[in-house]
């Protein structure tokens, strides 16, 4: 990746006193570090570089100070980052600014700046650094999100789309960082559509087994809620048979499940009853409270469209009475009713 760095005797005894130095300091890495400094001696860049993945998951080190996390890319990583492909160098770092940006995300956002900048310098052509300088771009996009800095957030993760829409043969992470950072973004906006497809995106490319379980939980809340009040939101058999929302069972938000299931339906009297059932649930979500006029008129045009689907093809004619009985709606309701739905 970058000739200009390759190691040196110097560099290689730095690299080990940074292995000493830690491992006395952190007695619980200690072994961890040490098989990291033996790959690193027999120059097993391969093996090196999945030991360090294995190291940066372990807890012992995600709970260390987030300047023991930069460090060991700025006195071990970087020095063998020539040997790593630029994807991977990408979403090491990525990790290992997380922590930093919990508290200090302007600095996080310096930090992994800092590689996108030893990427460039690198005498890998553009086409290869593409992805890899896009994955750590959406990375700063979601710290400038952090920071409260949405504008910039926006800017990025437009410009990320863009980018990845005219790529070939991109990575899965790259795709899952687009669309993950692009949900973060509509998620603050409340912009519930554009959420639930990119969240929607974002799970066709991860899998919920390789996320935590309470991300699990709190993807499947957020996807739900949008699935009810995104506005032109209305085929959801693909959240109804993802796997994220088995995580909602067994969970005070299981009601959800059965609130989903029962617009894609379009089954308006089994939300009326939900909504008597669960009244205490839906009246502990302020955004359900604040659009309940939008969910009515929601679910009733999704009753229509459930009513004649549910005829043969070639007779799909229908009285306003029956429209009026099926949509709980007086004649005048009704007909306001199909000018929406034409609309």
């Amino acid at each position: 990746l970058l000739p200009t760095m390759a190691s040196s005797s110097a560099s290689a005894a730095a690299a080990r006193t940074y292995i000493e130095s830690t491992s006395g300091k952190y007695p619980a890495l200690a072994d961890s570090l040490n098989a990291l400094l033996d790959l690193y001696d027999k120059k097993l860049w391969h093996q090196l570089t999945l030991e360090t993945e294995t190291l940066l998951a372990e807890p012992a080190f995600t709970s260390c100070p987030s300047d023991v996390q930069i460090d060991l890319y700025q006195s071990f990583i970087k020095d063998f980052a020539y040997k790593l492909s630029s994807l991977k160098l990408a979403q090491i770092t990525a990790v290992l600014s997380q922590q930093h940006a919990q508290t200090e995300p302007r600095s996080a956002i310096a930090f992994l700046q800092s590689v996108i900048a030893l990427l460039q310098e690198s005498k890998e052509p553009p086409v290869a650094l593409a992805a890899p300088i896009l994955y750590l771009r959406m990375q700063i996009a979601s710290l400038h999100l952090r920071a409260g800095d949405e504008r910039k957030c926006k800017e990025l993760v437009e410009a990320g789309q863009a980018q990845l829409a005219a790529m070939e043969d991109v990575d899965a992470s790259v795709h899952a960082a687009v669309h993950h950072v692009a949900s973060l973004y509509h998620k603050v906006k409340q912009n519930f559509a554009e959420f639930y497809s990119s969240s929607m995106s974002y799970l066709s490319y991860v899998t919920t087994d390789a996320l935590p379980d309470d991300a699990c939980l709190g993807l499947a809340v957020d996807l739900s809620l949008a699935a009810l009040l995104g506005e032109g939101v209305y085929g959801i058999a693909e959240l109804i048979n993802h796997p994220v929302l088995r995580y909602l069972h067994n969970t005070p938000s299981a009601w959800l499940v059965d609130m989903v299931q029962v617009f894609q339906e379009g089954d308006l009297h089994a939300y009326d009853a939900l909504c008597t059932k669960h009244a205490a649930a839906l009246n502990a979500q302020p955004l359900l409270v604040s659009h309940a006029s939008k969910l009515r008129e929601k679910i009733t045009v999704m009753c229509l469209m459930s009513l004649l689907f549910s005829l043969p093809a070639d007779s799909r004619c229908v009285s306003l009475s029956v429209i009026a009985e099926r949509t709980k709606l007086d004649t005048a309701g009704v007909e306001g009713l199909l000018m929406k739905g034409l609309s």
